[in-house]
Order: C-alpha cells, then structure tokens, then sequence
C-alpha cells in the first residue's frame, strides 16, 4: 500500500537526490520507521492509537474508529458529489464558448475529491499512517 512508491527506481533515484541535497543545507529527513516507537504487548499506552488505548484492542475501538471515519468522511464526500454534479451539468453545455475549460477544471476537481475519499477510507485511525497522512486527518 503505502509503502509501494519506494520500490519505484525512478523515485527511489530522486528521493535520494533530495535528500543530499537537503543535506548539503544542514536539514535531514526521517521517515515514519525511524520516529514511530511501536508498542505492543500492554507496554505503553501508545500500542495502536487512540482508540486502541481507550476502548482496549476489541471491538468497541474499531467501532469507535469506524464511526470517527464515517464523520470525517462526510464533507469531502459531500464536496466531491458537488463537483460531480457540477461537472455533470458542464458537460451538458460542452461545444459553447469557454464550457470547456470550466468542464475541465470541474473535472479536475472532483478527481481530487475522488482521491482525497479514497485515502481517507483507506486511512487506519488506530496506528501511525505517516507524518504528513496523521496531519491531514487532524485538519479535518
């Protein structure tokens, strides 16, 4: 899942290029493995997430998550319908001066909004996901 852009040798390639030359400035990169403290086992209280730590590691934490997720996921789902209604209607007026560009950024739009619902679904709200996944989710 996450993990598959790394076996990519071109980003591979480029990942390594930023990185030294980040480095050259004086500013060094971690990844998720290198800050995240896995625990498990009943040692500490970090053992999963949130949920985890105040529900136990049963059904009433996935419950809890899954009900978190279903809540965060209602304004992008209802954003991308919007956009999709949008698009929908821009398509009808295809062939007019100056539809198609607003049909194709309506599109893009709504593309994103596709996106953005699929990551947030595939999202686990009981364990680390990333730096920059863990604060897109708190912004929202």
């Amino acid at each position: 899942g996450q993990d598959m852009i790394k076996g990519v040798d071109l980003f591979r390639a480029a990942g390594s290029w930023l990185e030294a030359q980040l480095q050259s400035y004086g500013i060094a990169l971690d990844s998720a493995e290198e800050v995240v403290a896995y625990a498990g086992g009943g040692i500490g209280d970090c053992g999963g997430g949130p949920f985890r730590m105040l529900y136990g590691d049963g059904q009433m934490s996935q419950v809890a998550a899954m009900v978190l997720k279903t809540w965060l996921l209602l304004l992008p789902l209802l954003a991308t319908m919007q956009w999709g209604h949008r698009t929908w209607q821009a398509a009808r007026n295809l062939g007019k001066r100056w539809k198609t560009t607003r049909f194709v950024q309506r599109l893009i739009l709504f593309c994103f909004g596709v996106v953005q619902c699929i990551v947030l679904a595939s999202v686990e709200l009981n364990a680390s996901n990333g730096a920059l996944c863990n604060f897109w989710v708190a912004l929202l």
